[in-house]
């Protein structure tokens, strides 16, 4: 769902991008001129910080209530806020004509003010970021940078004689400590490190005019600025400090872009004046326009969540279909809002909550009685020991299954099978995560953060649950064992490789990008395993068969993968679990033969970590990788 707040509309849209169903909520409070600037989510609700709208709105985007904030402060005849922040559940808005700081916690409802000097005047701040528990407000025309610390409430001022110009930056990013500020009219590109609290300038003749950039995104160690009357595109590397322009006679004129967002490797970037869509490819340097009659006018598209621009004055919503990533699912944002369940019977409550959303999702008639038929099912399953049990010392199987972590992933193989569309507890997650709606999504993500715990934190218990195995946490294939069909250091996976994704993985082998897998992954040590389960029971049956060999790190291994023998209702396994969208890299394809028959060969790397370099602390895996369609 993309919510918009009104400007001038005087109505909040919701608009679904699956089913493209627009909805309008109406209130005589959300009329008025120039109402909202700034807006910023926590947990279901959207907080709106006023422009001109003398209140503060709340908007449940599940429940559909709309709430108001009132305070004498905020009763103010002027624009009081163009930019805001989000620290954990409080909303950080730094004043524009407000001359204060207004901070606003979600949870409790309290509204506190922050006042100084400094922050009285006019047009003060357009941009600001956040590094670790700190905001950042970069200069338009306060001629100083504004930190403002939520959880200590210090307020400290950076000033410098370069800050002293008016509009100086209206669009803002950040790269790891680094808060990167493009010019709209400082003639200078601002680099701070809020550690350090070393402020640079890079300054180039293109970048000096007015209203040059409106609106910048991050791909990697890159900020790219689009133009607003720059009349070219500008690249900067952080880290290098190396700056380069792309120029192009469409990107030339005037209020040409206020609006973008990043798909991969793409900078996607919506119309105001342009009369079209451009996007530029980092990696590649490519440039490419869309174009079409309802993009061409004047002040067309201010707003663009998820490649969705609503309307300024474009009389339509425009939406520009994008691959989707991480980043860009449900499954992430839900992910991170998710914690893990604390006991046994919070698992069982939340996979009855996940069954009856994705049921009912499903269109499933009865699907609060399927939920619960299935979910007792698979519980006295979980809990039922099985003859290979023996080889645990039962007691230790017994207490571990009275941790939540435990029993996600005694589950993950749990054979009994939902009577509704013939599939295992495993395929019904699988399902879901596939599918990435938000419908069922927070159920659904917090049973996987559930089980995260066991292939994460519970690697380091002794044996990591493995009896026979004491003071060696995973079983890692360590060395050769030609007997059980181990190779060193790799792991197996049998499967189907259709026609149609073949060219995929080439030309990541090609590219040698990293790249992740929008689902769980299982595999095997045990070669032999991998194969039966390719030739015998993998799908769709039309398509080619597929080994999968999964390449670990001797030194680095792996930081969130476990060996669930130990748990599975299913012996002799010997399954490695990867959690959904881990990252991998494919090396190599190649076509074998057998005496069942040929199939393809497909070696891939593991990649150790699942972070990104905006992650902390950082990882290797690129920001809205590319997702495998197939694995």
């Amino acid at each position: 769902m993309v919510v918009a707040m009104p400007d001038f509309a005087g109505t909040i849209a919701l608009f679904n991008v699956k089913s493209k169903q627009l909805e309008f909520v109406h209130h005589e409070k959300l009329h008025g001129w120039a109402m909202f600037c700034t807006s910023q989510v926590v947990g279901d609700t959207l907080v709106a910080m006023p422009d001109y709208a003398s209140r503060i709105t709340l908007f449940n985007v599940k429940s559909k209530q709309l709430e108001f904030i009132e305070h004498a402060k905020l009763q103010v005849d002027t624009d009081m806020f163009k930019t805001s922040q989000v620290v954990g559940d409080t909303v950080v808005a730094m004043p524009f004509f407000a001359l204060t700081i207004v901070l606003f916690n979600v949870e409790s409802k309290q509204l506190e003010f922050v006042e100084h000097e400094k922050l009285k005047g006019d047009a003060m701040f357009r941009t600001s970021q956040v590094v670790g528990d700190t905001v950042v407000g970069m200069p338009f025309c306060a001629g100083t940078i504004a930190l403002f610390n939520v959880k200590s409430k210090q307020l400290e001022f950076v000033e410098h004689e370069t800050l002293k110009r008016m509009d100086m930056f209206y669009t803002s990013q950040v790269v790891g400590d680094m808060v990167v500020a493009m010019p709209d009219s400082a003639g200078t590109i601002a680099l701070f490190n809020v550690k350090s609290k070393q402020l640079e300038f890079v300054e180039h003749e293109k970048l000096k005019g007015k209203a040059m950039f409106y609106t910048s995104q991050v791909v990697g160690d890159m900020v790219v600025a689009m133009p607003d009357s720059a009349g070219t595109i500008a690249l900067f590397n952080v880290k290098s400090k190396q700056l380069e322009f792309v120029e192009h006679e469409k990107l030339k004129g005037k209020q040409m872009f206020r609006t973008s967002q990043v798909v991969g490797d793409t900078v996607v970037a919506m119309p105001s004046c342009a009369g079209t869509i451009a996007l530029f490819n980092v990696k590649s340097k490519q440039l490419e326009f869309v174009e079409h009659e309802q993009l061409k006018g004047e002040r067309m598209i201010y707003t663009s969540p998820d490649t969705v621009g609503w309307p300024w004055c474009a009389g339509a919503i425009a939406l520009l279909s994008t691959v989707k990533s991480l980043e860009s699912s449900s499954y992430d944002l839900a992910y991170r809002e998710s914690s893990p369940a604390d006991t046994p019977g919070e698992f069982w409550m939340t996979t009855v909550e996940y069954l009856s959303e994705f049921y009912r999702y499903k269109g499933v008639a009865d699907w609060k009685a399927a939920a619960n038929e299935f979910q007792s099912r698979l519980e006295k399953d979980v809990l039922a020991l099985r003859a290979h049990d023996e080889v645990m010392n039962l007691d230790k199987l017994q207490n571990l299954l009275k941790r939540p972590e435990w029993i996600a992933a005694r589950a993950w193989s749990a054979a009994v099978k939902c009577k509704i569309f013939d599939k295992e507890w495993c395929g019904i997650k699988q399902m879901g995560v596939r599918e990435d709606d938000e419908v069922y999504m927070a159920p659904l993500a917090k049973l996987f953060r559930t089980m995260n715990k066991f292939a994460v934190a519970d690697r380091h218990l002794p044996g990591g649950g493995y009896a026979a195995a004491p003071g060696n946490p995973v079983p890692w294939p360590a060395s050769d064992d030609a007997q059980h069909g181990v190779e060193e250091w790799t792991l197996f996976r049998g499967g189907r490789l259709p026609d149609e994704h073949r060219a995929w993985y080439e030309e990541m082998i090609s590219s040698q990008e990293i790249y992740r897998v929008p689902m769980a992954l299982a595999s095997s040590l045990r070669k032999p395993r991998a194969i039966e389960f390719m030739w015998n029971y993998s799908y769709p049956s039309a398509a080619p068969h597929m080994l999968v060999r999964m390449k670990l790190s001797k030194d680095e291994r792996c930081w969130h993968v476990n060996c669930i023998e130990c748990l599975t209702k299913v012996a002799d396994e010997h399954e490695f679990w990867f959690p959904p969208y881990s990252a991998f890299k494919a090396t190599n394809l190649e076509l074998r033969n057998s005496a069942m028959g040929t199939y393809w060969e497909l070696t891939i790397e593991v990649i150790p970590s699942n972070r990104t370099p905006a992650d902390v602390p950082a990882g290797p895996v690129p920001v809205n990788a590319k997702l495998a369609p197939w694995a």
